[in-house]
């Protein structure tokens, strides 16, 4: 599994096998607790920490072990904007390093415009997709990876930084449903039959 940003998080939990409800309900209690939606500026400077907590609470112990060799996480190195994988991790906060270096958004996620991640400067790993509006390579795999990306869906109408704005759980449940939509009008469109095979007709 390949992921940058926001897909950076959910590559590691879905190789991990965190149930996605868990993980939905995890983060809105952290937000409850945080007492994020009567914060003028929301999650602004504190969503890196509260990120950090999420993951730290759902990985398993064992998570280097099950994403060692199998996982890349995608970084933007500051200052030379170059892309790159990161495919090894030491231990499971090295693992949650990782993501929140692919996930940094400067200055949104604790203030600073860079996160520092073994030394080097980085940023999201998905910013030369929000500047080209398309996917970089290294998530492209060759031309052989199945790409999630919520940009594609049509129906959405969801820009690069509606991800920033702070939702309340029902909008959060919402967008899971439309998720849940898109993959099942591409999978009825023959959009996944490369990757999975031929949707099977339901049993009436």
């Amino acid at each position: 599994m390949v992921g940058a940003s926001a897909g950076a998080l959910m590559v590691t939990l879905a190789m991990c096998d965190v149930d996605p409800d868990t993980a939905v309900q995890r983060a809105y209690d952290l937000a409850k607790e945080k007492d994020i939606w009567n914060r003028p500026l929301g999650l602004a400077g504190i969503w890196g920490d509260l990120v950090r907590e999420w993951l730290d609470s759902l990985l398993p112990d064992n998570a280097v072990d099950i994403c060692q060799g199998r996982l890349k996480l995608v970084i933007t190195k500051i200052p030379s904007f170059e892309i790159a994988y990161v495919c090894d991790y030491t231990s499971k906060q090295d693992l949650i390093d990782a993501c929140l270096a692919s996930a940094h958004v400067p200055f949104f996620l604790d203030g600073k415009a860079t996160c520092n991640f073994r030394g080097q400067a980085c940023i999201d790993g998905s910013l030369s997709d929000f500047l080209t509006k398309g996917n970089s390579a290294l998530l492209q795999c060759g031309g052989n990876a199945f790409i999630i990306d919520y940009y594609d869906d049509n129906e959405l109408k969801f820009g690069r930084f509606d991800f920033l704005k702070l939702r309340s759980y029902d909008e959060v449940m919402g967008l899971i449903q439309a998720g849940k939509l898109y993959a099942e009008r591409t999978d009825k469109a023959g959009g996944l039959n490369r990757f999975l095979g031929p949707p099977v007709a339901k049993r009436s």
